[in-house]
Parts: structure tokens; sequence; C-alpha cells
């Protein structure tokens, strides 16, 4: 419903995966609600437990990534550092050209900041690649796929 609203850009809330996780349970419980005897409450039950447990991931890992950035945070010095951090969390993949675009700071000083968050091992790059470098934020990714 979020996504049809423009608030999020994908689902976040994706109940099927635990429901896949318990796969047996969930075609016998489907199952039992069919013909003329149908158990509703089973059924409800078990769907309901499995939105909870998701719920509990989801919160969770908005927990972890709260405490990402405010690791983050911490340990840097400029407002465009901290401009180019916040970014990371939009989109884990940044070029100086996109951030710049995004930040509104210039070129420079986006790239400035990248390679100080680099540094400072928050954000990685290559070490080979020298033009339209691109830096990822592999932290935020973990959590995201776990």
């Amino acid at each position: 419903m979020a996504v049809n609203y423009g608030l999020v850009d994908a689902p976040i809330f994706l109940v099927s995966e635990e429901l896949e996780r318990e796969r047996s349970r969930y075609y016998d419980l489907l199952n039992g609600i069919r013909g003329n005897d149908p158990d509703w409450y089973s059924w409800l039950s078990f769907f309901v437990d499995c939105c909870g447990t998701m719920a509990n991931k989801l919160v969770s890992k908005m927990q972890d990534l709260i405490k990402l950035a405010e690791k983050g945070m911490k340990l840097l010095s400029t407002v465009s550092e901290q401009k180019v951090w916040i970014a990371s969390f939009h989109n884990p993949f940044l070029t100086a050209m996109e951030v710049s675009r995004e930040v509104e700071l210039s070129p420079a000083t986006v790239r400035r900041a990248l390679k100080s968050l680099a540094d400072k091992e928050l954000l990685y790059t290559p070490k080979d690649q020298q033009r339209k470098r691109t830096y990822v934020n592999y932290d935020l990714l973990r959590i995201l796929n776990s």
C-alpha cells in the first residue's frame, strides 16, 4: 500500500519469506480451511504469527541501520561528510557526480568526502579504480540482505 502512495520504492514487509520457511505447515494449514469443516483459527493464527516474526525482523534491521548511521556520524567531522554518509543510505552505490546532485555540493567537495569516508572504512572503493570511482556502503547492504 505504501508503494502505491510513493512512500517507499518497493515492498519492505514480505510475509512470503516466512511462509516459504514454514512451507510444509503453510500448505497443511491452508488445506485445512477447505472443505465442509474449515479450521480458520489455526490458519489465521499461523499467518499472524508469521507476520509477527517478519515485523520483528524488520524492526531489528531498522535498529541495526540506526546504529550504523550513528556510528558513522560519530566519526565524521564535516557537514559535507555527514551529507554524503546519509546519501549512502538512499543509495549504497555512490559516484561523486550522483551524490553531488543529491546533496547539492560541488563534485570536488563530494570526492573529498567520499575519500574520507573510505579512509574511515565507512565506504569501500576498489583501490585500482581511478576514474568514475564507485563507493559502496557494504555494511548497509549486509544489514538489508540479512
